[in-house]
């Protein structure tokens, strides 16, 4: 038997129908990822918009003031627990990790440094708490290591920084 025996209206029935089916899951799986995307994307402005909401800012004002010594370091656990929350976003895929780094890395760096003291003692009592914010730093610290192309970054004063959020 020759090659054109085997080709039957069945056999590339079939075939065309292996091939609608391999396409469909591709296009679905695009449609997905820019769904995906766009959604990330909504969420991060989202929290961008929240972080610079009055009632953030004045827990950030406030956050502040505590880090520098004005008030009760517990006044700072509202906007490291939003940075948590960012954290976890960013540590489960909901958020992209530049995106972030490009929107809250000064923030990020600026209230994880000034808050270590705090961080270190609340971790006594519970070694998971902010661990999250941890991971984002990290993470945050590549890509800024990464864009700086081996350019020493110039590092803003804790002491600048605090003063900044607190005069907001």
């Amino acid at each position: 038997m020759n090659f054109w025996s085997y080709i039957t209206a069945d056999r590339i029935t079939a075939f065309a129908a292996v091939v609608g089916i391999v396409v469909s899951i591709w296009v679905l799986q695009s449609q997905l990822s820019n769904s995906r995307f766009a959604l990330g994307v909504d969420t991060l402005l989202k929290m961008e918009e929240r972080f610079n909401s009055p009632d953030m800012v004045k827990k950030r004002k406030k956050a502040a003031k505590a880090l520098l010594g004005k008030t009760r370091h517990e006044d700072a656990d509202d906007v490291l627990d939003f940075l948590e929350t960012i954290g976890i976003m960013v540590h489960r895929g909901a958020l992209d990790e530049e995106m972030v780094w490009n929107t809250f890395f000064y923030w990020v760096d600026g209230y994880w440094e000034a808050a270590q003291s705090h961080i270190q003692e609340e971790q006594k009592k519970n070694p998971e708490v902010w661990r999250e914010l941890e991971y984002l730093e990290k993470r945050c610290l590549t890509f800024e290591d990464a864009k700086m192309k081996g350019r020493a970054a110039i590092p803003v004063p804790k002491q600048e920084f605090l003063k900044d959020e607190a005069e907001l």
